[in-house]
């Protein structure tokens, strides 16, 4: 197990925040994923309630399983359009029974078992009739009610759909003023399903409910380069900042926040490409893509 225990301390900056008390991140672990294949390059990591580890190898087209503790114990894919094949995974989104992969130049999300084995195609562009719905989806997630939102960022919307792939309703396009959007490139969900949307032109997030309405945003001039958000099970909003290095930790109603500063961490971590949550553990994926900066919040 190559988990490295050590305890650094880092001071919170609380800015915009009425806490009382300075809080810390604490760096609890890193982790070294093996049994990569030459040349592999992870790209999105999450985790399932088990703490099993899922990560997409963008480049190599492959989506993998790994254990808590680093080790390789299955992967499927390679470049195709056949049912465990991929053309560019760019986002994985995991629940305690499936996976959903948003295949990019597929214009599909795949839906796998947390074995591996595939279940369903939700199809972007039907074959039969040329019909579409979306393209190119650049993030997808699913709520607690079974409900899957898809981001489109050639239109600049959200899709949802039911959990059986029926389409429900669209929203963020054109007709919205405030809660416009323009390339979104990350979806997370609250336990009452408010929808989170990270869009790179602006670089802020967007806050919807489930009905498409929009509710409210915040980032606008604060972030470099969003690259992901991700919600904790008290509903707080996760943001990684990959230009500023930074990872931002919103209060559920978004009046406060706090900031982890990653390049403080280590001079070997490179660049932050991906982050995921569980149990009150925050994991940062560097883009030499074999290691897992594991923090924790107290």
């Amino acid at each position: 197990m190559l988990i490295k225990t050590v305890f650094f301390l880092f001071a919170l900056f609380l800015t915009e925040s009425n806490l009382s008390a300075q809080l810390h991140w604490r760096m609890t672990g890193e982790l070294i994923i093996k049994g990569l294949e030459a040349g592999a390059k992870l790209s999105r990591i999450a985790h399932s309630n088990s703490g099993v580890i899922y990560a997409l190898d963008g480049e190599g087209n492959k989506l993998l399983k790994i254990s808590s503790d680093g080790e390789l114990l299955n992967r499927i894919g390679g470049f195709g359009w056949s049912e465990e094949q991929f053309d560019l995974p760019v986002d994985i989104w995991v629940t305690g029974l499936d996976i959903f992969i948003a295949d990019q130049n597929n214009h599909r999300i795949q839906r796998y078992d947390i074995e591996l084995n595939f279940i369903s195609t939700l199809e972007g562009v039907s074959e039969e009739t040329g019909k579409i719905d979306f393209e190119y989806p650049s993030a997808v997630a699913q709520s607690n009610r079974g409900n899957v939102y898809i981001a489109d960022p050639v239109n600049g919307q959200v899709l949802k759909y039911s959990s059986e792939g029926d389409f429900l309703l669209q929203f963020g396009g054109l007709g919205y003023n405030e809660g416009r959007l323009i390339e979104p490139v990350s979806i997370g969900i609250t336990t009452d399903e408010t929808v989170i949307v990270a869009y790179r032109e602006r670089n802020m997030i967007l806050l919807f409910d489930e009905f498409g309405n929009y509710l409210n945003s915040a980032g606008e001039g604060l972030f470099s380069d969003i690259l992901a958000v991700v919600t904790t099970k008290e509903n707080q909003i996760v943001v990684l900042d990959g230009g500023n290095k930074l990872i931002y930790l919103f209060s559920e109603n978004m009046d406060e926040y706090l900031v982890l500063d990653i390049s403080a961490v280590s001079d070997r971590f490179v660049q932050p490409i991906a982050v995921s949550v569980i149990n009150d553990k925050f994991y940062v994926l560097d883009s030499n893509s074999k290691t897992l900066l594991q923090f924790e919040l107290r």
